[in-house]
């Protein structure tokens, strides 16, 4: 069994322990209730779980049954979740990309992480981040373009010198 499988198995085990608080062994439809404060589940969707777990339909949900359903539960959340991720740094690629076609800002992984997090949350600094992006894009455009011109000018005072010295000789 892989690292994935034994990790969703102990979640699911946990999730159980959580709700067999008597430790009976096993759950009922009340016990499940507890779940609320850990899955985004309405009370009818914990009903329709339950009944879908309760595979002998004697209004109890062993280990073994609760292990079985919520384990597929898990692991297409856990497909879902890596989804979100894979779209995530996709919507993040495409901004930088626009925001600094230089990937000037490619190397600095906390962006990444802090861009993630508003966007995750939902965030209404998102906006404004992205706008703080941009002018320190555009300061750093600006300084580059500085930069090569005052290069430039070095260059060309360079040759100058040297066309003068061989002039003089």
């Amino acid at each position: 069994m892989d690292d994935c499988s034994s990790d969703i198995i102990e979640q699911a085990r946990q999730l159980f322990m959580h709700c067999d608080t008597d430790n009976c062994g096993y759950l009922t439809r009340q016990a499940l209730d507890r779940l609320s404060d850990r899955l985004p589940l309405t009370m009818s969707q914990l009903d329709f779980v339950f009944n879908l777990l309760d595979k002998d339909k004697n209004g109890q949900l062993t280990l073994d049954e609760f292990i079985q359903g919520f384990g597929h539960f898990l692991v297409d959340k856990a497909a879902n979740n890596l989804v979100l991720d894979e779209e995530i740094d996709e919507q993040y690629n495409q901004i930088i990309s626009s925001l600094d076609p230089e990937n000037v800002l490619k190397s600095y992984e906390q962006v990444k992480h802090i861009w993630k997090y508003m966007k995750l949350a939902n965030s209404h600094l998102l906006p404004e981040f992205e706008d703080m992006l941009r002018a320190i894009m555009k300061e750093v455009n600006t300084a580059r373009v500085e930069y090569e011109n005052m290069e430039r000018m070095i260059q060309n005072e360079i040759i100058f010198n040297k066309s003068a010295v061989n002039n003089v000789e």
